[in-house]
């Protein structure tokens, strides 16, 4: 098993844990709204609540970034970035290109997997009063997904998933470094045993949600993007699969609409 990372770590090894838990455990189902922290299905309660509050848009302040994280197993696992995660603060506009193609090799099961993220880390905020805080970042996507899971004989086995999803990657308390992760995020995603699912969404909005007690002697930073994942499984024997998601070669792109935070 092989494992890389690259980009910066801040919150990004966080979101990428929680998104490998869901796609080994298959919990990512095609077409669904998606949850990926604690929360309920998105539209089905209200997990914020404005008052004073302070809206955060394009061209934002703070920090361009982007990450790479992948894991694979096996014998024939193959990789490829064709657009590198990429945020301008400026533009709001993020792209990024991931695939991940498998086939049976050898005695033991091969697996790809590659979680790609972009986005920013905003300027230092103090709170104008202790208490809880509510963070709410909407986007909207346009990307094309393609997952393909050949099974070869009998007993053998095959699987592709892909996932999208905007969110808090992480707040930091500067003061003391205690880091919060979302309360809610959403995404879609899509997994598939046989077969082939090619499609896209054009302006697909998704929103995600962070509460935490903030302390407004404290100094806060918040770091906010986008993710995408591609896993692909086949067991020994005649197997393929792959996944792959374009947001850029032909135009596609997601965009940070905004930032809000009350209190």
């Amino acid at each position: 098993m092989s494992e890389r990372q690259s980009g910066p770590r801040s919150g990004e090894s966080i979101r990428a844990l929680r998104w490998r838990i869901r796609i080994f455990t298959g919990v990512v189902v095609a077409g669904l709204l998606l949850t990926v922290g604690t929360g309920t299905i998105a539209g089905s309660g209200t997990h914020f609540r404005a008052a004073t509050p302070v809206k955060y848009t394009a061209p934002y302040s703070g920090v361009e970034g982007a990450a790479i994280s992948t894991l694979t197993d096996g014998c024939s696992a193959k990789l490829k970035f064709p657009i590198q995660p990429f945020f301008n603060l400026s533009t709001n506009r993020g792209t990024a290109s991931v695939q991940v193609t498998v086939k049976s090799c050898g005695s033991a099961n091969t697996s790809a997997l590659a979680m790609v993220s972009a986005g920013f880390e905003g300027n230092p905020f103090s709170p104008s009063k202790s208490g809880v805080d509510h963070l709410k970042a909407t986007a909207n996507f346009d990307f094309k997904f393609s997952i393909v899971a050949t099974p070869g004989g009998v007993g053998q086995f095959a699987e592709a998933s892909y996932g999208v999803a905007v969110g808090f990657d992480y707040l930091l308390d500067v003061t003391n470094g205690t880091s919060y992760v979302d309360t809610f995020t959403s995404g879609v995603g899509g997994v598939i045993s046989s077969g082939t699912s090619s499609s896209g969404f054009t302006n697909l909005h998704l929103t995600s949600y962070l509460n935490a007690s903030l302390l407004k002697t404290h100094m806060y930073r918040i770091g906010v993007g986008f993710d995408i994942q591609v896993f692909a499984f086949v067991t020994p024997g005649s197997s393929s699969a792959s996944a792959l998601v374009n947001m850029g070669s032909a135009g596609e792109h997601s965009n940070l609409l905004d930032v809000i935070r009350s209190s």
